[in-house]
């Protein structure tokens, strides 16, 4: 059972770890936004984001709600102890405050 917890802590840091995927997390961090608003902020194609953030939702740390046409995306809010909840966590305090700081690269 706890090789299965590292194993999705380890996944879930890896997906963020990506630089899209940071730049993504940070700026859902400021606010809820839709595909358009990612694409023209990243400046990046439309597809890329969609996958990008379709990984994220796979892992629990991103969510979405419907607003008009529109998806909003925004950081999971997960119960507090689960899994996707510890990891959201460390991210939050990865991007925080100093928010700019980059992934490591692998």
């Amino acid at each position: 059972m706890e090789g299965n917890l590292h194993t999705r802590y380890r996944e879930m840091l890896r997906l963020a770890a990506d630089a899209q995927r940071w730049r993504i997390l940070q700026l859902l961090g400021e606010r809820a936004l839709t595909v358009s608003e990612l694409v023209e902020l990243m400046d990046i194609e439309q597809p890329a984001v969609s996958h990008h953030l379709g990984r994220l939702r796979g892992a629990g740390l991103v969510t979405s709600r419907i607003e008009g046409r529109s998806r909003r995306y925004s950081w999971t809010r997960p119960d507090p102890g689960s899994d996707a909840g510890e990891v959201a966590r460390l991210l939050r305090r990865l991007l925080g405050n100093g928010g700019a700081r980059e992934p490591v690269a692998t």
